[in-house]
Parts: C-alpha cells; structure tokens; sequence
C-alpha cells in the first residue's frame, strides 16, 4: 500500500490507524491492485490476442478443437505467488499470521505481554 501511495512504509503507519489498515487489507483482497492485478490485465489483453490468432486458425483449418490460453498463462510466476496452487497452501499458517500481529504491534508500539517478566 505504501508504493501505491509513493511514501516510505514508516510514514504510512505513522498516518494510518490500525483499523483503516484492515479495512484496505479487506478492500485488497475483494479488489486487487498493484501490481499484481496491471500483470493480470496485461495476461487478459496476451490471451484474447494469442486466442483470437488460434480460432482463425483453425476455422480456416477446420478444427474441430483448440486448446485456448488463459490469462495466467501470460503472467510471470514468482517465487511467492498471491494465488497459490493448492488450497492448502492458500490457507495462512498460524505461524505467519502470528508473525503479522507480533511485526503490527511492534509498529504501533505495543508491548508482547508474552515475554514481560513479572
């Protein structure tokens, strides 16, 4: 969210509550922007191109069947993907979703409970 809004991400925090944060992480997964969403318009725009070139094709070689392109099929696969394989790994692991509240607190200035000795 920061590079979208072309500030540091310190800055961002500073000016942003932490439930605004949600709601733009909620609005992030029903709408997707950024980069990931520019490569999934420019895949759309490769495979309606790729598609259109294979039905001409094979209506003037009359067949019967062709295999079509997807969208994903043009978009560069990283080492992290946002959408992942399997289900399971679309599910967040506790570990992970730990780690996000532990780096949220420490952002806000919050103290780990857990670790204060009495």
């Amino acid at each position: 969210m920061a590079l979208a809004l072309g500030m540091p991400v310190g800055e961002l925090l500073r000016r942003t509550s932490a439930l605004e944060l949600v709601e733009w992480q909620e609005y992030a997964r029903l709408e997707p922007f950024g980069e990931w969403r520019a490569d999934a318009r420019a895949g759309i725009i490769a495979s309606a191109a790729a598609n259109s070139g294979k039905m001409v094709t094979a209506a003037l070689a009359r067949k019967r069947s062709v295999k079509l392109t997807q969208p994903a099929d043009f978009m560069p696969k990283f080492s992290i993907p946002p959408e992942a394989e399997t289900d399971e790994e679309r599910k967040p692991r506790w570990q992970d979703m730990l780690q996000i509240v532990e780096m949220l607190n420490a952002a806000f200035g919050g103290q780990d409970l857990r670790r204060e000795t009495p």
